[in-house]
């Protein structure tokens, strides 16, 4: 028998567009015993994922997911981290090129 699967996942695609996955469809019962681990398999692969995505440490993805309330609002802290990573390096940048400048002179 098969059964289609809502997974809820989104994929997000070159241009940061996210979009939902197809819809699974399984012949296989997931027994009840088996739930968590694919489960975690499935948290896992989405932790490792996001760290890559936004070029954070898995571990990073997984504290922060610790402290909040879920996956959706995990993603939108490590997305401002990402930001402010981005700025704070600009800001840096800048910095040491107008040092370079006021040595040359």
């Amino acid at each position: 028998m098969s059964a289609p699967i809502n997974n809820n996942c989104t994929r997000v695609m070159g241009d940061g567009d996210a979009t939902p996955e197809p819809e699974l469809m399984m012949d296989v019962e997931i027994h009840d015993s088996d739930v968590r681990h694919f489960a975690q398999l499935g948290f896992a692969l989405s932790v490792k994922a996001l760290a890559k995505q936004h070029g954070f440490h898995e571990n990073t993805v997984q504290n922060i997911y610790t402290q909040l309330n879920g996956y959706v609002e995990a993603m939108g802290v490590i997305e401002e981290m990402r930001d402010a990573a981005e700025e704070q390096a600009v800001v840096a940048i800048l910095k040491r090129k107008e040092e370079d400048i006021k040595e040359e002179e």
